[in-house]
């Protein structure tokens, strides 16, 4: 049942649909909450290769196809027409690290709007994710811990200074 194919490992203790278990009770498809906790831990590393903290070309240049890919596996997703912000969302949240009121402030969206393109792409996202192989577990392979799991200093989000009145 667990595994790198399904992570059902990852679910959340609290979550309404399954209950924790990593699989909704009746279609026994991966729960939302797995997808979207996969999402997140390959944003992580995505983010580990940004700052280019992988030491030695091995890892390095791994680094580098693996933001590679999930840059393609990203802009590859399909998002049905109630998300038409869903790219420039990706964009400026996740890859520039825009907070959302800069975010929706630029994109002319509410916070409501902006979180639920967040939740759908999240999921999306992490089907994709699977699907590709892209799991940092099995994507790093044959790395020493060393070479490939160095932690960057603390993000801080980038802010966009308002105008002076």
């Amino acid at each position: 049942m667990g595994g790198t194919s399904e992570p059902v490992w990852i679910s959340a203790a609290k979550c309404v649909r399954c209950g924790g278990t990593g699989r909704a009770p009746f279609d026994r498809r991966l729960c939302g909450c797995v997808l979207r906790g996969v999402f997140r831990i390959a944003l992580y590393r995505f983010r580990l290769a940004e700052y280019a903290y992988f030491r030695g070309w091995r890892a390095a240049s791994r680094a580098a196809e693996f933001r590679a890919d999930f840059a393609l596996a990203a802009h590859r997703i399909d998002l049905p027409w109630t998300y038409p912000n869903a790219r420039r969302v990706f964009d400026l949240h996740y890859v520039q690290g825009l907070r959302w009121r800069d975010a929706t402030a630029i994109l002319g969206i509410s916070r409501g709007d902006f979180y639920h393109t967040c939740y759908a792409l999240e999921e999306r996202l992490g089907r994709a994710v699977l699907d590709r192989g892209l799991l940092p577990d099995s994507y790093f392979a044959g790395l020493m811990h060393e070479e490939c799991c160095t932690e960057p200093p603390a993000r801080r989000r980038r802010r966009i200074p308002r105008a002076a009145k």
